[in-house]
């Protein structure tokens, strides 16, 4: 048991330290995803439409 905590121990800590890179990461990944679609999005309501069709699989 206490071998196996050590263990979970590391694994919690090697976590924790990587969760501000991946924040960043994620937050970047936004940014970029945003970017890359505004011009879509942004023609897509000029168009007219506001939102997604009615559909089951855009309502979930």
């Amino acid at each position: 048991m206490i071998e196996q905590t050590d263990v979970v121990k590391a694994r919690a800590e090697a976590i924790a330290a990587a969760l501000p890179r991946a924040s960043e990461a994620i937050t970047t990944a936004g940014g970029n995803a945003e970017a890359r679609h505004r011009h879509l999005a942004d023609v897509t309501r000029d168009m007219g439409h506001a939102r997604p069709a009615d559909r089951d699989y855009n309502l979930e």
